[in-house]
């Protein structure tokens, strides 16, 4: 592709003809760039080829060349568009929101509380990105002071560490003398509550490769693909390492997110490599 680009360039038009010899390789190329967003693709067809056959005559074809038989394809190669790696939360929120969305999550009990119902609970002191930060924060603590868990496929839902133990799987390592602890299962924890690294990559490998075959993929279209192998929270976590390593982007290609993707407060999102 830089060859082509430099071609590019080089002519006044900022267009170069594709080749109708291109390799299978060289085409891949031209495909993935066209699915990135970064080069365009103008097509002539001003001249309807089937006239072309016909004038020639199916006997006399070898007097034609390829090109007089097929359409031109001229490649232009887009402005690159600034992709930024995802910033993540450096501060943490404050004392203030942490003890309103603790207090609320608390009240919720053991069924725990939707997060559009937390965000509508807490709009007269909270905005929602404000509230979905602050949920993300509590569950990164150590220990975590809020849980996600499954309610059905469609629906997660946020509990207190309170109710963890009416909610989550008893688990001891299996080499270790201490006490039995609880955890929310996940396709990559083992019986032990130890990670099975192998699962785990394979796990995000396969997100990566689905959303690398199908660019400015639905989060919606994600679910669908993936719900034979990943349930909400694990494909929620997959998404969340693969934003943190600057994997995929938030955003269809060629455009950037407006806003970061808070997992279960901004789920209308579309998903692309960087």
């Amino acid at each position: 592709m830089e060859r082509l680009r430099s071609q590019c360039d080089d002519n006044s038009d900022g267009k170069v003809n594709w080749s109708l010899f291109a390799t299978d390789t060289e085409t891949a190329a031209l495909l993935h760039a066209f699915s990135q967003n970064q080069v365009s693709l103008e097509i002539d067809v001003s001249v309807n080829r089937t006239k072309r056959w016909k004038a020639s005559s199916i006997y006399r074809t070898r007097q034609l060349g390829d090109d007089a038989l097929e359409n031109s394809v001229n490649v232009i190669f887009n402005s690159p568009v600034s992709r930024q790696k995802p910033v993540m939360r450096s501060s943490s929120p404050s004392e203030e929101f942490v003890d309103l969305v603790q207090t609320k999550v608390q009240e919720a009990g053991i069924d725990g509380i939707k997060p559009l119902d937390l965000v509508n609970d807490l709009s007269n002191r909270m905005n929602g990105e404000e509230v979905g930060e602050t949920v993300e924060y509590m569950m990164k603590t150590e220990p975590p002071k809020l849980y996600w868990v499954n309610e059905n496929e469609n629906q997660n839902i946020i509990i207190s560490s309170d109710h963890l133990i009416n909610w989550g799987e008893k688990t001891k390592p299996e080499y270790a003398e201490i006490h039995l602890s609880y955890m929310i299962p996940r396709l990559w924890y083992d019986i032990y509550g130890e990670m099975v690294e192998e699962i785990w990559k394979n796990s995000l490998d396969r997100v990566e490769y689905i959303i690398h075959n199908f660019p400015g993929l639905s989060m919606s279209e994600l679910d669908r693909l993936t719900k034979t192998h990943l349930n909400s929270l694990e494909r929620s976590d997959v998404l969340e390492e693969l934003m943190r390593t600057g994997r995929i982007s938030n955003s269809p290609p060629g455009q950037t997110a407006n806003k970061r993707w808070i997992r279960g407060f901004s789920d209308d999102r579309f998903w692309s490599l960087f």
